[in-house]
């Protein structure tokens, strides 16, 4: 594209820059999420591009460093990290559940990172996520939008152990505000009223394809190509999850008859909404039919 200079600019910042002891990633925790599509993909893709070593050492060592993510009780990973201190956080405002799409949404990068480094560790971690996933039972073969990393239980699944159970330790800290991005502390009494709130609650958890869960479906077709069809698992999780949409979430809308994808609830209410974040499906439906051919 003739962006020579502009690419040897960026490398030689990254080159003298790119620290991961730096001051921002001292006070501040990331998105483990966003770290690993954009970090760890963004150093694959240009390694991939240029076949330059710096990239792809680059995205091992922040690998690395954003493994600590997967210790949670259940190894479904939390969704913030203090990278230098290897402190993990939880979203006190989501009720400590993270998002299906932010632990759906990883496999690709360290599935890939594996292949390029020969080291399994990467794969092994993010794709244990998935069979987690698949091993539950889900209504509608669809899949609720949170899942607990204490549990390992998708929200709308049975809780199968004791409540007083999920009393989260006092140290380090586990529980991050969005909002603040700060810890919160919490004591084990209020813990246990949140978690009998997270227990009625349940039943009416959300199923969509847009805000929360979008990617997850995606990754599942992607996973399916970029492994070049060595294992079923994707293609049969994805597969199944179309039969879902295609069964409760296509309507039409009454004035102007256009396609859209609602949201359900585990207890089979709608919400007769359409958020601009499923809009990418389009592209994933025909993805899927040009790729299964």
């Amino acid at each position: 594209m003739g962006f020579d200079d502009y690419y040897k600019e960026a490398r030689q910042w990254v080159l003298n820059h790119w620290n991961l002891n730096s001051t921002f990633l001292r006070s501040s925790p990331i998105s483990f999420f966003e770290m690993t599509i954009r970090g760890i993909g963004g150093f694959i893709s240009i390694y991939e591009l240029s076949n330059d070593k710096l990239f792809l050492e680059k995205a091992e060592q922040l690998a690395n460093h954003l493994l600590p993510i997967f210790e949670t009780p259940s190894k479904i990973p939390a969704r913030f990290i203090r990278i230098p201190t290897a402190e993990i956080f939880h979203s006190y405002n989501l009720n400590y559940q993270t998002p299906l799409a932010e632990v759906g949404t990883i496999q690709m990068e360290f599935l890939q990172l594996s292949k390029l480094t020969n080291n399994p560790i990467y794969a092994e971690k993010a794709l244990r996520v998935l069979r987690k996933i698949q091993e539950q039972e889900v209504p509608f073969s669809l899949y609720p939008i949170y899942i607990s990393p204490f549990t390992g239980h998708l929200a709308s699944s049975p809780l199968s152990s004791p409540l007083s159970s999920y009393s989260l330790p006092p140290q380090p800290p586990l529980l991050l505000s969005t909002l603040s991005l700060s810890p919160t502390p919490m004591s084990p009494a209020r813990t246990l009223v949140k978690r009998i709130e997270y227990d009625r609650e349940r039943k009416k958890s959300k199923i969509n394809v847009g805000a929360m869960s979008d990617s997850f479906y995606e990754y599942l077709l992607k996973l399916d190509i970029l492994s070049n069809r060595f294992t079923t698992f994707f293609r049969k999780m994805f597969e199944k999850s179309m039969k879902g949409i295609r069964e409760k979430l296509v309507f039409q809308s009454r004035r102007n008859n256009f396609t859209y994808l609602a949201q359900i609830s585990a207890d089979s209410s709608y919400q007769h909404t359409f958020h601009h974040l499923t809009c990418f499906t389009g592209g994933m439906f025909a993805l899927s039919a040009v790729s299964k051919k």
